[in-house]
């Protein structure tokens, strides 16, 4: 009896492991920060509001987002990143970034698909 009451015990631990989800990770929400193209020495403003509907608002520029360059974007997030596409017009760049533990902060390149752009950025959850 002993035997069936562990094997029994040991079976609903092994479900509850295999069954167990990671947690979602969510970046909706308002993120600041800087990003600057290689060979540049000096960095601009980018801002990021992403939404829960996997669309985001791209602000460059300036921290006034009424003045700053804005750009329609989507993204996809992975494990640990987050890749975002922003488009203007017939150009189009990719955001990939890594997100700190806490999804809090990202750091990452971009690059446009359409020209010779390349660079780094980073961002900070508000």
């Amino acid at each position: 009896m002993k035997k069936l009451i562990y094997s029994i015990a040991i079976a609903l631990s092994f479900m509850t492991i295999a069954c167990k989800k990671d947690k979602a990770v969510s970046i909706t929400g308002y993120w600041t920060g800087s990003g600057i193209n290689t060979g540049s020495s000096s960095s601009s403003f980018i801002g990021v509001l992403y939404k829960s509907d996997n669309s985001a608002r791209v602000y460059i520029l300036s921290s006034d987002t009424t003045i700053g360059l804005k750009l329609n974007a989507t993204y996809v997030i992975g494990a640990d990143s987050v890749r975002t596409t922003m488009t203007d017009g017939s150009n189009t760049t990719i955001l990939s970034s890594k997100l700190n533990s806490n999804a809090t902060q990202m750091n990452g390149t971009f690059r446009s698909l359409t020209n010779s752009t390349t660079g780094t950025w980073s961002v900070t959850k508000n």
